[in-house]
């Protein structure tokens, strides 16, 4: 064997050697991409998936917040309802004539002493002059009605338009919002 030929099969040797490991090099180059390409696949898929689940998050939030909102908006305007309600009955009892008010404090008077033997009554400063059969009538700071109390002192009666109110809107709040608001 002469060194040419050796040295040919050496050549022919290491081209085959190279070709091989070229092609090795260029399957593990492949895999190699392709194991990138499924890794930004996944990732890519994990991203949309997590972007889909704060989506709906901050749907579901904003949807709630939105729903607070509205029913806080219709708590108040039933309330300004409820109150204009009350605000115009009081309006009401304030425009009431000489002798409509004095039959009105007249009724009240017989309330309180179906519930205490009345020696004083406080009154508006408006309506004392209106108020009959007691001795002692007095001016209290009311819109209206009147506050009945004992001789002593130590019992009164309050029949004052804003407790009057206060009252009737507590007794009938419920039966309102049934006929206002189809509750």
């Amino acid at each position: 064997m002469a060194l040419a030929q050796v040295q040919a099969e050496i050549v022919v040797e290491a081209e085959k050697k190279a070709v091989e490991a070229t092609k090795q090099a260029e399957k593990e180059a492949q895999e190699v991409l392709k194991k990138a390409k499924d890794e930004v696949s996944q990732y890519k898929k994990d991203a949309e998936k997590q972007a889909a689940t704060l989506l709906e998050a901050m749907e579901r939030k904003v949807l709630a917040a939105a729903r607070s909102d509205a029913q806080r908006l219709e708590m108040n305007a039933r309330k300004e309802i409820m109150d204009d309600l009350f605000d115009n009955a009081a309006a009401s009892l304030q425009k009431l004539g000489k002798t409509e008010k004095q039959k009105f404090l007249q009724s009240l008077l017989e309330k309180a002493e179906k519930e205490i033997k009345v020696d004083t009554v406080y009154a508006a400063a408006a309506d004392t002059s209106l108020v009959k059969g007691v001795k002692n009538v007095k001016e209290a700071p009311i819109s209206g009605g009147l506050m009945a109390e004992t001789k002593e002192g130590d019992i009164s009666v309050n029949l004052s338009v804003e407790e009057l109110l206060a009252s009737l809107r507590e007794e009938l709040s419920m039966k309102l919002s049934e006929v206002l608001f189809n509750e």
